[in-house]
Parts: structure tokens; sequence; C-alpha cells
């Protein structure tokens, strides 16, 4: 299943307490990951869990570098949902 850019803006876009909630869904997939780790790396991992459609569309929109821990990556996250 292919998730677009506005559905996961949607879903991320409903308030901070719903941002909070996806992101600690996220970490709960990703919560074995070592960092640093790449985009490829983070994708791998979320892929391996069988994480969320909503989880795995997310991390590939994120971009393709190295991040330095989840809040780091939460960063980033805010930049593409536009937060």
């Amino acid at each position: 299943m292919s998730i677009s850019l506005n559905q996961i803006k949607e879903s991320f876009q409903e308030g901070e307490e719903t941002l909070m909630e996806r992101w600690e869904e996220t970490k709960g997939y990703l919560h074995a990951i070592e960092f640093p780790a790449t985009k490829d790396e983070l994708l791998e991992k979320a892929q391996s869990v069988e994480a969320s459609d909503t989880v795995v569309a997310f991390i590939k929109r994120l971009a393709h570098r190295t991040y330095e821990s989840f809040d780091d990556m939460l960063e980033a996250a805010k930049k593409v949902i536009g937060q």
C-alpha cells in the first residue's frame, strides 16, 4: 500500500498530541535501532518489524542522511509535515 505525503501530513497535522502519539508509535517500532543511523537503516528496521504503513511511508519521506538520535529524527519529521 502506498501512502501519499498528504495522507502522512493529515495523520500528523491533527494536532500536537497526535504528532507525539504517532512519534511514540514510530519510536516503538525502532526501539532497538542504534544511532547514528542512516535513513536506509531506519527503513530496513521498520520493515523488518512490520511497522505500520504510515510509519514506513513517513521514514521514506525523510531526507537521505544520517540521524544522530530520535530527537534528530523528530526535528526532521516536523520539517516533513510542515510543523
